[in-house]
């Protein structure tokens, strides 16, 4: 069972890291993108619980020798980032196990391939509740993609980044986390700012203004591109600026994040866990589904759960 995918693709330029972002989306099937319009339209908001929801992280990074490596440390700076991005959503992130996968296949990903399927159909774990990371560098010149939360959600369910784009990386002006930030927000069910332009439902998300197309760079002033009331909310999340022009979620965006995680996330556990979690896998010489390429290690497991 696969869900559908939103390929969040953020781009950039081919010739300089530091070109201005660019995203090719697939953008969900109208048909979707209304039933869960309808869905959530007949959510009551005294149904939304006041109480934090802390997701567990699962972080696949695939490396090419040992390049694309990052440390404990990196990853928690990532996690640091977005768990201060979300701090009015009541949500947090907690890192509860990570994979290593030395695969040059897997290492310069675009979406919508075989190494793709492969690389999750081998690594995925947990629910629908549980967060899967993957971090590797991307064809392309991409920076990311999620997949959107529907009713059909599968092994391919998670976020593909590039590791550059964590706090202190190589991507600038891309490197200060965001990437992922932008990411989970589709993941927890968010549109761009600019979804639609300046027609059409937008964002779906009342506080947002209507935004005719992305925003790049840091303008100093807010540009005003729709006759609707309200600047282009270019400090948001999920625009398209610099990363250090990022810092806001809206209270209405924080609400539809916990709707749709009530609708679509936070059920019984299902029966979407792979083979087992690869604690550390040195090699794809053996296979990605053998039994010592594929592994649970119940000693990091057990640990991550102390350590909540």
């Amino acid at each position: 069972m696969q869900s559908k995918v939103v390929l969040i693709a953020c781009l950039l330029g081919l010739a300089m890291i530091s070109e201005a972002r660019r995203c090719a989306t697939k953008t969900i099937p109208e048909a979707e993108r209304t039933a869960m319009r309808e869905r959530l339209a007949s959510y009551k908001s005294a149904e939304l619980r006041a109480e934090p929801d802390i997701i567990h992280v699962y972080w696949h990074q695939i490396t090419n020798g040992t390049v694309g490596t990052l440390s404990t440390a990196q990853m928690q700076s990532q996690l640091d980032v977005c768990n201060r991005a979300y701090s009015n959503s009541s949500f947090g992130f907690v890192l509860f196990g990570v994979t290593t996968t030395n695969n040059p296949a897997w290492f310069n990903i675009v979406p919508d391939t075989t190494a793709e399927t492969q690389m999750k159909q081998s690594l995925r774990f947990g629910s629908a509740r549980d967060l899967n990371l993957y971090s590797s560098t991307l064809g392309d010149g991409l920076l990311g993609w999620a997949t959107f939360p529907d009713s059909n959600i599968g092994y391919d369910d998670g976020v593909v980044f590039d590791y550059r784009t964590i706090p202190g990386g190589q991507y600038a002006p891309y490197n200060e986390g965001q990437t992922l930030t932008h990411e989970i927000g589709h993941w927890m069910g968010l549109y761009h700012t600019f979804q639609d332009g300046c027609t059409g439902t937008g964002d779906e998300v009342a506080d947002t203004p209507a935004e005719a197309d992305a925003t790049y760079g840091c303008p100093a002033v807010n540009p005003d591109t729709c006759p609707s009331p309200g600047v282009d909310p270019i400090h948001n999340f999920m625009d398209y600026t610099d990363d250090n022009c990022m810092y806001q979620f809206s209270s209405g965006q924080a609400d539809r994040m916990r709707q749709v995680w009530n609708l679509y996330r936070d059920v019984a556990p299902a029966e979407l866990t792979t083979s087992g979690l690869a604690v550390n896998i040195p090699s794809q010489s053996e296979g990605p589904n053998s039994a010592s390429s594929i592994a649970v290690s119940a000693a990091v497991l057990l640990a991550a759960a102390v350590a909540l």
